[in-house]
């Protein structure tokens, strides 16, 4: 990997398999990685972060999801508005609001409510240093 391009992967799994993907991933971009950080979203979901250098364009970001969880109709409505904001459609605001009045907890809907909220489009995101 050189500091012009960037890859970003579906890691399937939980646990301790994801923790030895993501160690693997570190040790093989070496040089490339800065900092790294495991945050807990809730009781089911963790966010892992890894943190590179090389140039600044915006990644695509997976979340690894239960069988359970992946077949279930919140998944279904998250695809939904997730579509509707990738697509530049002003009704992404509202199933992002109501995913958010059924699911509470659900950290992610919650998150791009509020980048909706804040003026926010599309689903790219850059991060400013």
């Amino acid at each position: 990997m050189t500091d012009d391009s960037r890859e970003s992967a579906l890691l399937p799994g939980a646990g301790g398999e994801l923790t030895e993907k993501l160690t693997e991933l570190q040790h093989q971009l070496g040089e490339h990685v800065r900092a790294t950080m495991h945050i807990h979203l809730d009781a089911d979901r963790c966010l892992e972060v890894i943190v590179l250098r090389g140039r600044s364009e915006p990644l695509r970001a997976y979340e690894p999801l239960p069988a359970a969880r992946f077949e279930g109709q919140a998944t279904t409505q998250y695809s939904e508005a997730f579509a509707r904001l990738e697509a530049g459609d002003p009704a992404a605001m509202p199933a992002f609001a109501a995913l958010v009045g059924l699911h509470a907890d659900d950290a992610l809907a919650g998150y791009h409510l509020r980048r909706l909220l804040n003026g926010a489009k599309g689903v790219r995101i850059q991060l400013e240093p």
